[in-house]
């Protein structure tokens, strides 16, 4: 089986994802936590970042937190990542902290080709979603090392009186062409469910495009 990679992300590429999504951060304040100073920060330049559409990556770097917070350089890049681990974790256990008012709960597994995967973030949205449809969710890129997504899968499951929607999200966009050659070498058996387990992304976009000139498709 190919084995999912942990990504490492920096510290600039973690401030964006929090950035991303500011209004969460207030969720994890006031918890004790040393981080407290850069979401104060980071909730600030989010704010003037969605207001006026421009430019701010040189308030990502680590020396300008450090300056503003008063916390070391040293230990810039390791608040940031406790503070998007909390995120992930606040999420998982109580994704109704979450709700904006979206009438559609989802809860999603994002991976990028066959190296990283990351499973279950909750999210409430305004409409339905469909396959193929595109998904844009930069906050998650520090967990996958990406941020633009196209739907692979939707499962409806309903148990103990509730229903919930699971979203298999797979980085990039949609190919349909490459879906539906997909869907028919599985139905003949030319690439069965032990090769889509256990190859990478690269060596199933081989045996496909093999299988795709030999059958003149």
């Amino acid at each position: 089986m190919t084995e999912s990679l942990k990504y490492t992300p920096s510290a600039r590429e973690i401030v964006r994802c929090l950035i991303s999504e500011y209004p969460w951060l207030s969720l994890i304040k006031n918890q004790g936590k040393k981080y407290d100073p850069i979401l104060d920060y980071l909730i600030t330049v989010g704010k003037e970042k969605e207001s006026q559409d421009s430019s701010y990556e040189s308030k990502y770097q680590s020396k300008v937190i450090s300056e503003i917070t008063g916390i070391k350089t040293s230990n810039i890049k390791k608040f940031l990542q406790e503070a998007y681990n909390d995120i992930l974790e606040l999420n998982l256990s109580n994704p109704e902290l979450f709700c904006n008012g979206g009438k559609y709960l989802y809860r999603f597994s994002f991976s990028y080709l066959s190296y990283y995967y990351y499973s279950f973030f909750h999210l409430w949205l305004s409409a339905p979603l469909n396959l193929f449809e595109s998904f844009d969710f930069p906050f998650i890129y520090a967990k996958v090392k990406c941020g633009y997504f196209w739907i692979e899968d939707i499962v409806h499951e309903q148990e103990y009186g509730r229903s919930l929607v699971t979203v298999t999200l797979k980085g990039g966009y949609p190919n349909l062409y490459r879906s539906l050659l997909l869907s028919k070498a599985q139905f003949t058996d030319e690439i069965p469910l032990d090769d889509i387990i256990n190859l990478s992304e690269y060596q199933i976009e081989e045996k496909l495009k093999k299988y795709a000139k030999q059958q003149k498709l």
